[in-house]
């Protein structure tokens, strides 16, 4: 409906040169009033969070591990906590962290989408398939740190398409704030949050960012 009501918009601006001395009436953007500002998580909270991830994954989603040893982790499809997705969270939370993903887009992920710039140091992350009619982009990793991640998941790349449903990522994210920050509010405990706190995070380690120029 939204995308209904710039189009419209778009048309009449257009259609007024057709009407010598006419003007269509422009109205005002309604802005609602924010209620609360969204939830993030601190530094504090997100080194207890990854460090409580990596202790239910049995220390492994911190490792180097091969494929063979991805494959070969503890598994169940009748209980989702299992080691094998523990891992699988820790790697997209970090995923969407580093390339400022929105929720919608960790479901249909694909490895391939991945390459790596050598010459800027830097790996590129094409999403080839946008949703709601978005243009593709290259998105770029902006903390050298991710470099690390993009090694880890890259691991996979044999296995086809890894990535869990939103559902049981924010399952098991769920389950984990309740142990690592319990005092944290569970409904914000959602892909979203991460990344909101990804963009906190950046902002606070480089407030350069915020010149509308760099965005």
């Amino acid at each position: 409906q939204s995308q209904q009501k710039t189009l419209i918009k778009k048309l009449l601006i257009l259609a007024e040169s057709d009407f010598v001395g006419h003007q269509f009436p422009s109205f005002p953007v309604i802005t609602k009033p924010q209620k609360r500002q969204v939830k993030h998580f601190d530094r504090k909270e997100w080194e207890a969070l990854l460090g409580c991830i990596n202790k239910l994954s049995g220390g492994v989603a911190r490792e180097d591990i091969t494929y063979e040893q991805y494959q070969n982790l503890e598994f169940s499809q009748f209980n989702r906590q299992n080691q094998r997705n523990w891992v699988d969270l820790f790697d997209a939370i970090w995923v969407e962290y580093f390339w400022f993903l929105r929720s919608q887009d960790m479901d249909k992920l694909k490895i391939e989408w991945f390459k790596d710039d050598c010459e800027n140091y830097e790996y590129v992350l094409t999403n080839k398939d946008p949703k709601s009619g978005r243009k593709i982009v290259e998105t770029r990793n902006i903390n050298e740190k991710s470099d690390k991640i993009a090694e880890d998941i890259a691991r996979k790349i044999d296995g086809g398409a890894e990535a869990k449903t939103i559902q049981t990522l924010n399952f098991l994210l769920k389950k984990a704030v309740k142990i690592a920050v319990p005092k944290f509010p569970v409904n914000d405990a959602d892909l979203t949050t991460i990344r909101h706190t990804s963009l906190r995070h950046h902002l606070e380690d480089d407030p350069s960012l915020g010149d509308r120029t760099r965005i």
